[in-house]
């Protein structure tokens, strides 16, 4: 029954990626994050660093429920730099950046049904980004396999009816499985990170004595915990939807068609040279010309 509401969200989404697809970071958008030059690079950075270090950390916080992914480890790190290339490649657009229900208000006065809150990740980024986050790490793994396809069929027109040009839908759908991979990197980068720090220290909801982790603490780890089998939270979804969609394989596709000698990641977490160089590389791609004008505003 809350299938409009699911429709609203990837029209709205659709909506904003079409007006502002491929457009370069100008005004009125100049205060866009972008990944490779605003604040020394870190959206690049930190999926380096996810890709180095994050699975150890995901393996330590919540090592059972991410088993199923951490089994590709391996392939994570051994093409790490063509992930985060592929993953930040053009086209980019102008993505919200933290799509969950919390932030997402519904109500007929809105043109599209909906309305987002809270634009403090505001990036340009690839657009599928937006739709993964939502689709995968806020609806029940039951409900999202049932609507999967045809909510994304729906943002696919969406794109094409605001004027996008030369993007097949077969192009979206491997976006999608891409940017799932991304909602990964995300986790294991900015969240995990601090739920590891946690657990060495034994604070917050690692701490030896439960009863001094706070009511906000226990309340945040249930939203990636969840409640169960039948509400898995951030975590179970995530995996299920990686899983579901067969993420591994695009890894494994990435390797086999690769060339050259794969890099070692050495579990270092300081940049390489060969990571730098990757950088510079994106950067160059990002800020290269784009091919279409974005489209007029709708």
């Amino acid at each position: 029954e809350h299938l409009p509401h699911l429709e609203a969200v990837v029209d709205m989404l659709a909506m904003l990626h079409a007006r502002w697809w491929a457009a370069p970071k100008a005004a009125p958008v100049e205060w866009v994050a972008s990944p490779a030059h605003d604040n020394l690079g870190i959206q690049l950075n930190a999926f380096i660093f996810a890709a180095k270090k994050g699975t150890p950390a995901i393996r330590r916080c919540f090592g059972e429920v991410y088993a199923p992914v951490l089994a590709w480890a391996p392939l994570l790190k051994r093409r790490h730099r063509y992930l985060v290339r592929r993953l930040f490649t053009p086209p980019l657009t102008v993505c919200h950046g933290d799509v969950h229900l919390d932030n997402i208000f519904f109500a007929d006065r809105f043109p599209s049904g909906c309305a987002f809150i809270d634009h403090a990740n505001m990036m340009l980024a690839k657009p599928l980004l937006d739709v993964a986050f939502f689709l995968g790490t806020n609806l029940p793994p039951a409900v999202r396999r049932a609507q999967e396809v045809a909510l994304l069929r729906r943002y696919h027109a969406t794109l094409v009816a605001g004027g996008v040009e030369g993007y097949s839908w077969e192009a979206c759908w491997t976006d999608y499985r891409w940017a799932m991979l991304q909602c990964l990197f995300g986790y294991a980068c900015f969240v995990v990170q601090d739920y590891a720090k946690q657990k060495s220290n034994r604070t917050g909801v690692f701490a030896a004595d439960q009863a001094s982790v706070s009511k906000a603490e226990r309340n945040l780890a249930r939203v990636y915990s969840g409640d169960g089998p039948s509400s898995p939270g951030f975590n179970g979804r995530l995996v299920t939807a990686l899983v579901d969609l067969k993420c591994d394989e695009l890894l494994r596709d990435a390797l086999s068609h690769a060339r050259g000698p794969s890099p070692c990641c050495g579990g270092a977490p300081a940049a390489t040279h060969e990571d730098r160089q990757m950088c510079a590389d994106v950067a160059a791609a990002v800020a290269a010309p784009p091919s279409a004008a974005p489209t007029e505003a709708l």
